[in-house]
């Protein structure tokens, strides 16, 4: 990753992301901000804000004394996780919708991944 180039909003996605994968589990302790800064190759402070903001989104607890821990209710977790899957999938569709693939032809491609579609 550039350091340049990444924000604080990209950051937070990228670290939402690896939440609701399971590349953290629920009540993990997350590592110092300046090992996330290393981690992700841009400045502690972006760090710092990205998990303020995923902070204020719920998926992060802070303990004054012990850090920072993936939130551990699973039921908000697993709702976002599903918000992102069908945002990802409703683009999905639209870029498909712009190359004139239809959504019965869609489901044909899904129904036999492995055999070429022809028209």
């Amino acid at each position: 990753m550039n350091r340049r180039q990444i924000t604080y909003r990209h950051l937070s996605d990228i670290i939402k992301r690896d939440i609701v994968s399971g590349n953290w589990m629920p009540s993990e302790k997350l590592p110092p901000a300046r090992e996330l800064a290393q981690q992700y190759e841009v400045n502690e402070n972006t760090v710092k804000r990205a998990l303020t903001t995923l902070e204020k989104e719920g998926l992060i607890d802070s303990k004054r004394t012990t850090g920072k821990y993936v939130t551990g209710n699973e039921i908000l977790v697993s709702s976002i996780r599903e918000r992102e899957a069908r945002k990802l999938a409703g683009d999905f569709v639209k870029k498909l919708d712009n190359i004139g693939i239809r959504p019965d032809e869609l489901a044909m491609i899904f129904k036999n991944p492995e055999i070429p579609y022809l028209e």
